[in-house]
């Protein structure tokens, strides 16, 4: 039987599998028929003609270099050494206000900002190398490094299991029943999701990219923020969903929903309400973020 992915002439040797595909991921291995050959997998981002040489990845995209806007196309890609279109990638199924989760190699229930063993005893690996001791020490002021002792109390009084859906909105969008159960970041707390020195550029990331997160680890108002959410929902047993708004419901907002999750609530739920930002959750799907 052929293989049901578009395109794809080939077939398993064996039995026809129940995915309906020739082998797994569509792409080559012993026992299938196309082994050896590369399988079209066209990348999703408008304009670009190139694809990956291994066959298709879980991100649509033709390579790395392509998913992250990079200069240049990987030396894996068919179009290695060529410029990177800056178009956006094409996506046919996004649905807004899709819900997800961070996967649990994120959290970490138990951690000591005093002394920044956190960062060397739970598996932050995607934080850990823009995270660094120095940066903590350096920026790091005593108040929020007090601010943090103080959200880390109210994580410990975090029921173990308490399901919540956390959602990023765009201020003006909030819907009027979540006007209760919900953190501005525009007025009640300030944190700045704005580089320092240019580390990366706002109109090119999310809430959902590293160097967000940590920019705003190192400010005193996230703590709190994540301080007074917690309390929030630990008060109110029957709470189901915190929102988190900010101006466009992209950067701080988003960021936010992940650290209280990282933090405190490995079980929640996230809502992303904009394109951009579900996008961007497709897009790192391949190695961060799961879907509900």
């Amino acid at each position: 039987m052929p293989c049901k992915s578009p395109g794809c002439e080939f077939y398993h040797l064996i039995e026809v599998k129940r995915h309906g595909y020739c082998c797994n991921l569509c792409s080559q291995g012993d026992d299938c028929s196309g082994w050896g050959q590369a399988v079209e997998a066209p990348c999703r981002r408008e304009g670009c003609q190139f694809q990956h040489m291994d066959g298709a990845r879980r991100h649509g995209l033709c390579c790395n270099a392509c998913r992250h806007s990079n200069v240049s196309h990987t030396r894996q890609c068919t179009g290695a050494n060529q410029p990177v279109l800056k178009t956006a990638p094409q996506f046919s199924t996004i649905v807004i206000g899709e819900l997800w989760r961070v996967p649990l190699d994120w959290t970490c229930w138990a951690w000591d900002p005093w002394s920044y063993e956190y960062c060397y005893s739970c598996s932050w690996h995607f934080l850990r190398d823009y995270f660094t001791k120095e940066k903590w020490m350096g920026a790091a002021s005593i108040e929020v490094r007090y601010a943090w002792w103080r959200a880390t109390v109210a994580f410990d009084q975090v029921r173990r299991g308490r399901k919540i859906c956390l959602s990023a909105y765009a201020t003006n969008d909030l819907p009027q029943g979540l006007s209760a159960q919900s953190v501005d970041l525009c007025k009640h707390f300030k944190p700045d999701a704005r580089p320092e020195r240019e580390e990366y550029n706002l109109e090119k990331v999310t809430g959902l990219d590293r160097a967000v997160m940590c920019a705003l680890i190192l400010q005193e108002d996230t703590a709190n923020a994540l301080t007074w959410a917690t309390n929030m929902i630990e008060t109110n047993k029957t709470l189901s969903e915190l929102a988190f708004t900010s101006t466009g419901g992209t950067h701080r907002s988003v960021a936010l929903c992940c650290l209280l999750s990282m933090f405190a609530y490995p079980d929640a739920q996230i809502r992303l309400t904009t394109k951009r930002t579900n996008e961007a959750a497709y897009i790192v799907l391949n190695d961060w973020f799961g879907q509900y």
